[in-house]
């Protein structure tokens, strides 16, 4: 699905808008992996979200948000891990 909706973004010229559509899609499946048998992905999910609304806001920046997003998104994982 997400393939396909990236697909139809950049068809109809809105391509700034595929990182966003990413976070969101990649937030809410950690939300509900975390909600089911990971919480740790809950907190994770919600913070993709939020990057997610972040890089689709217009006028914004995309990339930047999207790259910031997935390496906040590393390091409390790896602060998660190393507290293990």
């Amino acid at each position: 699905m997400a393939v396909a909706l990236s697909v139809l973004l950049i068809w109809e010229n809105a391509a700034w808008a595929v990182p966003g559509l990413w976070l969101r899609l990649l937030g809410h499946s950690f939300y509900l992996l975390g909600g089911l048998a990971f919480e740790p992905f809950r907190a994770y999910g919600l913070l993709y979200q939020l990057g997610g609304a972040l890089a689709l806001w217009p006028g914004g920046a995309p990339l930047p948000v999207f790259a910031a997003t997935a390496a906040a998104g590393w390091m409390a994982w790896s602060v998660w891990r190393s507290g293990r």
